[in-house]
């Protein structure tokens, strides 16, 4: 309103760069759509090169319709994928069943008490319920001949009927 918009910029991208993403969409405001498509690219390779901002890069992604880079953000960081899988399903659905079966595997081998295993059997339903049932079906089959000696976990697996 006062006519301070490179003051504006300047405060909005030091706090973006803190993590804020409420003043990374106030920052795109004040650009037109051909500024932004030179401003955005370059916030995006910052917070690629740090990796210190990672809760922001993918709200980022998901404001600008980036799935691809989407996408291979949940391969870099698995532990994403249940708070950003809605956003791939449309275009990416048996690629995002991949990385959830990926991540399932992963997190099996690091498993070793029951509330870990229940994690999993959650992993597992929202693989389900997203239409994943055939992988998580295989999944399953894999986690009991591969756990086998694990009473607790083939308990907790048991509990998911698909």
């Amino acid at each position: 309103m006062t006519g301070q918009v490179e003051k504006l910029r300047k405060v909005a991208l030091i706090k973006v760069y803190d993590g804020s993403f409420e003043h990374y969409k106030e920052l795109k405001k004040t650009y037109s759509k051909d500024e932004w498509k030179e401003i955005y690219p370059n916030i995006l390779e910052e917070i690629e090169k740090t990796k210190r901002l990672w809760n922001l890069y993918p709200q980022i992604l998901i404001e600008e319709g980036e799935k691809k880079k989407l996408l291979e953000f949940l391969k870099k960081a698995p532990e994403y994928l249940t708070k950003y899988y809605k956003h791939l399903i449309p275009d990416y659905r048996f690629e995002v069943y991949e990385l959830f079966s990926q991540y399932i595997i992963e997190t099996a081998a690091k498993a070793s008490n029951r509330r870990a295993y229940r994690e999993i059997v959650s992993l597992l339903r929202q693989l389900v319920q997203i239409g994943g049932t055939e992988q998580a079906k295989n999944l399953m089959e894999r986690l009991k001949a591969k756990y086998s000696r694990r009473p607790a976990f083939l308990e907790e697996l048991a509990e998911l009927r698909i």
